[in-house]
């Protein structure tokens, strides 16, 4: 993670080279796809019968919100992003607060720009599937981003990108009248989006 910060901020700086940009403040919204990597535990496969729990919120409508600072060629900001779905009685919902630090690496004129960063917070996951006790748990998450940024005017821009996520939470899951419980980790997950960001 440190390499690949220290590698996109000397790129940055070394392909932006007279371009000054004013610090300015932006919030936005982004609209993406899931993706994740759940690990069952033994007991939950012998005691469900080895249930498809990546199939809940893989590839599913996930939406956020953000708010930030940009500050010469660097942009930081705190992010809150969230996916929820139920499938085959199975329903779970994941959501990130994440710190976030991108490097801009501008192309041809300022209305383009390639981004690239690295991301770090706190995971959550839930489980409120029908006939088990509900339960959720915290971990932490760490991960990368990259993409394209497109202004829009002098006060909107535009963006799509993919953020990837290692991540360290797990919940479990107990039938209602059973003492036995199982428990699902989240191991990764991944978020391809398309946001809108603006700026004051």
């Amino acid at each position: 993670m440190k390499k690949f910060a220290a590698t996109t901020l000397c790129m940055a700086l070394a392909g932006t080279a007279g371009h000054a940009i004013a610090d300015e403040m932006f919030a936005g919204a982004t609209l993406g796809q899931s993706s994740n990597n759940m690990h069952k535990s033994r007991a939950l496969d012998a005691q469900l019968g080895n249930p498809d729990l990546d199939g809940v919120i893989h590839r599913n409508s996930t939406w956020g919100a953000r708010i930030g600072q940009r500050a010469g060629q660097m942009r930081y900001y705190l992010g809150y992003d969230r996916v929820s779905s139920e499938r085959r009685a199975y329903k779970l919902r994941q959501q990130t607060l994440l710190a976030s630090a991108d490097a801009l690496i501008p192309v041809g004129m300022h209305e383009t720009a390639l981004f690239a960063g690295v991301t770090g917070g706190i995971v959550r996951l839930s489980q409120e599937s029908s006939g088990f006790h509900s339960h959720s748990d915290n971990g932490w998450a760490a991960g990368v981003q990259a993409g394209v940024l497109q202004n829009v005017g002098d006060k909107v821009s535009l963006e799509v990108g993919y953020r990837y996520l290692r991540t360290t939470v797990d919940t479990r899951l107990q039938p209602r009248g059973d003492v036995r419980a199982g428990r699902i980790s989240l191991r990764s997950s991944g978020q391809a989006y398309l946001g809108a960001n603006y700026r004051f």
